[in-house]
């Protein structure tokens, strides 16, 4: 099994800007199909996170599709290196009810995104056994090259 968060994580996350809109960002979920969106600075440095939900609070509370996602992200998110342990990693997501980590290096850049929809896909694998073809992990650039033939 793998044991650090390097090792399991989706390598290069789609992000954004703090300045796209949360329309634009609502796009690109349903693009992607994803939930979460690390928010980088000019320096593609972390500063953020946005998710649908957040996109969904935004619009509850009146705000509307111009508002930029740096008005609604979560700053300062969870995040942590790549040589850190699966299991740390999952447990503070458990604890916490993260839905997700960010893994930077120490010059805070993305290298890769880990989810709650990943860790499932593991404990799936975990539970079926090593052999069982049934379970995969779906890497960013399988669903792309999908995306792009479809």
């Amino acid at each position: 099994m793998k044991s650090s968060i390097g090792e399991s994580m989706t390598r290069e996350p789609v992000m954004i800007g703090a300045q796209v809109s949360i329309r634009e960002a609502q796009e690109v979920f349903h693009m992607w199909g994803m939930r979460h969106l690390p928010v980088t600075n000019n320096d593609n440095e972390l500063i953020g996170i946005v998710s649908e939900r957040d996109i969904a609070k935004a619009y509850a509370g009146g705000l509307k599709g111009t508002t930029t996602v740096s008005e609604i992200m979560t700053e300062d998110p969870y995040k942590v290196l790549p040589h850190t342990p699966l299991g740390e990693v999952a447990q503070c997501m458990a604890e916490n009810k993260y839905g997700c980590a960010i893994v930077v290096d120490v010059s805070m850049h993305v290298k890769g995104i880990f989810t709650t929809t990943d860790a499932l896909f593991i404990l799936a694998k975990m539970l079926h056994g090593p052999n069982d073809t049934n379970y995969k992990l779906l890497k960013i650039e399988d669903y792309i090259q999908s995306y792009k033939i479809a």
